[in-house]
């Protein structure tokens, strides 16, 4: 019985094969045609980006909300729209971590060692003008890590560098 569910004669229940219909929905970086229920919110990102499109300075945005309930795809889905060139990154448990992380996303290969300032100027140097940077997950390092200042003084001092930080603690 395909896609549907038989009983056995042991009590146990024998799950049969289901065809998916859409298998990329899966995909960790999958980016629907509609993010249902974030109307509201995804209009508040497009017109945050379109005020960047228009020669502003980047926004520094924090989308908070419980977990599950869709910051991470309705911010991807806004920045797509929008046309808007960013980095993606899911942060680590220190604030050190989630920059190496994100020089790994820019610079195509992962820098260890190097300070903060160095870092991020390897880094800097290399992103695009009018760039946004997400970090995911950022109550990883936001909470815990006596570093976030700097990380998050070096992400807030570059003019053309916007930031979306995701979290689901505030």
């Amino acid at each position: 019985m395909a896609g549907g569910v038989k009983a056995l004669k042991s009590g146990l229940l024998l799950l049969a094969y289901v065809r998916l219909v859409n298998p990329e929905a899966l995909e960790q970086d999958h980016i629907p045609s509609q993010v249902v229920y974030r109307d509201k919110q995804l209009k508040v990102f497009l017109d945050e980006f379109k005020v960047m499109k228009a020669g502003f300075p980047p926004p520094r945005l924090i989308a908070y909300g419980p977990v599950g309930s869709g910051k991470t795809v309705t911010t991807r889905k806004a920045l797509t729209d929008a046309g808007v060139e960013h980095v993606y990154v899911k942060a680590e448990p220190t604030a050190y971590g989630t920059l190496v992380a994100l020089g790994e996303a820019v610079l195509k290969k992962r820098k260890w060692g190097l300070s903060f300032a160095p870092l991020w100027g390897d880094i800097e140097a290399a992103l695009p003008k009018q760039c946004i940077i997400v970090i995911d997950e950022a109550e990883r390092f936001a909470f815990r890590d006596e570093r976030r200042d700097e990380l998050l003084y070096y992400l807030s001092r570059t003019r053309d560098l916007g930031t979306v930080l995701i979290t689901n603690r505030y």
